[in-house]
């Protein structure tokens, strides 16, 4: 079973999250989604965060109409901040060992991936989808950044769709039609009182008003 997971702080979840996580679905052929909230990004400054079990909640809501998908809590429920070496061992540890597991992550992401807890170690234990953001450049600079930061072996693959080592695991890119809805605007509606009706599941959208979260 091919699986891929899709993690990120979801603050909050938005119809786009869903857009890109069917067409990597699609594009990859994964039997599966898991989709896991994280609890306290190492990266992210705690601003205007919603408390992980709304943005957990939220996140139920939104997929909980896909049969093929499943939102985990296993960041939610680990102590301290969440590394994503330690829940790739999870899932890894916990799947069916003939179960192919990929990281989904975004080229904003990967670019700072060197800064990861342990980062090395991802490219030792599980291949990379890499989905492309506007504004972020073509799948090169994806193979710069592992040429320079992670290792000289990388090499691009003969049908250009990934970069393979001898040793590490592969990276994949993966062109993200752009969508313009963005977490950060949905929450300046709110704060302003301006509608987010289709900007996030009606589920979602009840949710957050029935919290007052980002106001």
């Amino acid at each position: 079973m091919r699986t891929g997971l899709f993690g990120g702080t979801f603050n909050p979840v938005h119809t786009g999250h869903i857009r890109i996580s069917e067409e990597i679905k699609e594009t990859f052929g994964f039997d599966r989604m898991i989709i896991i909230p994280s609890a306290v990004p190492p990266h992210k400054k705690a601003v205007d965060i919603a408390d992980a079990e709304h943005r957990f909640e939220m996140t139920l809501k939104a997929f909980s109409d896909k049969f093929d998908y499943s939102v985990s809590d296993i960041e939610i429920r680990r102590h301290g901040p969440s590394y994503t070496v330690d829940t790739v061992n999870h899932f890894l540890a916990n799947l069916n060992t003939d179960d192919d597991v990929y990281l989904l992550l975004g080229i904003d992401a990967f670019l700072e991936i060197d800064t990861w807890m342990s980062f090395m170690t991802l490219f030792e234990l599980v291949p990379m989808v890499v989905m492309s953001r506007p504004g972020y450049g073509a799948p090169d600079v994806m193979g710069g950044f592992l040429k320079k930061k992670i290792s000289a072996g990388y090499e691009l693959s003969e049908n250009k769709q990934y970069y393979g080592h001898e040793k590490l695991q592969p990276v994949f890119w993966s062109y993200i039609k752009p969508i313009d809805i963005s977490a950060t605007d949905i929450r300046d509606n709110i704060k302003k009182g301006k509608s987010i009706t289709g900007l996030v599941p009606e589920t979602v959208e009840a949710y957050i008003m029935e919290k007052g979260l980002y106001q």
